[in-house]
């Protein structure tokens, strides 16, 4: 992200913190917004403030027991560890993610944890583990959208070509 978008992403997740009290969904908000605004913190290199929101949604998450919410913010929870170099944290939160998703049949939601399980395969050097994940996830992500992690998927592809294959 561009750094005028980031600071959008940022202003608009806050008003959105604001306004979440009284729009009846305040408990997966209070998991949702806190995940979001962690991936705003890792794009901008904030990697303390973005395990401040990433323990903020995981809390959120637990208080209200939502396995919705645990998928939805798995992915955010894997890359905030990722990016502080918690791989096994990255590990917990995508087993606990990936569990939620497959139980509530949320084939976005497991395509995300996939592109998020990728990257933490990636982050591990295992690139054909990562190259799998990826790909599964960029399949479902063609046949049903999101658009952008049509992308997002694609450009974590692109940066596999720097990782050697694991010897078998």
């Amino acid at each position: 992200m561009r750094q005028p978008d980031l600071a959008l992403a940022a202003t608009t997740l806050g008003e959105a913190r604001a306004v979440a009290p009284g729009s009846g969904d305040e408990l997966h908000l209070a998991a949702l917004i806190p995940a979001e605004l962690a991936r705003v913190a890792i794009a901008r290199g904030a990697i303390e403030e973005a395990r401040r929101h990433a323990s903020a949604a995981s809390a959120a998450q637990r208080a209200h027991r939502c396995r919705r919410c645990a998928a939805e913010i798995g992915p955010a929870l894997v890359e905030t560890a990722i990016a502080a170099d918690d791989l096994e944290g990255a590990d917990a939160a995508r087993a606990a993610a990936l569990e939620s998703a497959y139980r509530l049949n949320l084939p976005i939601a497991i395509a995300s944890m996939r592109l998020a399980g990728g990257r933490l395969l990636a982050a591990r050097g295992d690139a054909v583990g990562a190259l799998v994940d990826l790909e599964a996830a960029l399949d479902t992500f063609d046949r049903l959208g999101p658009r952008h992690l049509v992308a997002e998927t694609r450009a974590a592809m692109v940066g596999l070509e720097r990782l050697e294959p694991e010897s078998a």
